[in-house]
């Protein structure tokens, strides 16, 4: 299972609101010989966030927790519990460095912008390579979409 994009973080912070509870599942194929497996939790943050990192830390923590090796085939997060930021509850004995990361967040949002979604990551995403996943040795002809495909008969 891979954690690649956490573009919601992103547009949270646009929206100026934070993530309070989140669902994390994961499922094998429905059309699978064996019985169809299926792992999902809800998770309850100790606070209202919207900073990337510790979304990821908690979905990590929760996918460690329930993972079993079965080939899973869909993976997601569903983020719930979305609140405005300006009327988040304050947690008297918050320790964190809330101004901190927020700064943090906003300059990785505004390199992000400037040259593309996946100039900075998390360092617990999943860091994506310029190869193909699937391998293609002998792939089919693109005669709608590519000029140099179509066939030439020459009489």
């Amino acid at each position: 299972m891979k954690l690649t994009d956490i573009s919601t973080a992103h547009n949270m912070g646009k929206q100026r609101s934070l993530c309070r509870q989140f669902i994390v599942y994961a499922h094998t194929s429905r059309f699978a010989e064996e019985e169809m497996q299926v792992i999902h939790q809800v998770v309850t943050l100790p606070f209202p966030t919207a900073i990337t990192a510790e979304l990821v830390g908690y979905m990590l923590a929760a996918i460690r927790k329930l993972w079993k090796p079965y080939p899973y085939k869909k993976a997601g997060v569903v983020l719930m519990s979305l609140t405005p930021a300006d009327n988040a509850q304050q947690i008297l004995f918050d320790e964190r460095p809330k101004e901190r990361d927020e700064r943090l967040q906003k300059a990785i949002d505004h390199i992000n912008n400037q040259y593309g979604k996946t100039a900075v990551k998390v360092a617990m995403q999943v860091l994506s390579t310029n190869k193909p996943l699937t391998k293609r040795e002998k792939p089919s002809p693109c005669y709608t979409t590519n000029l140099r495909d179509i066939l030439v008969l020459k009489c």
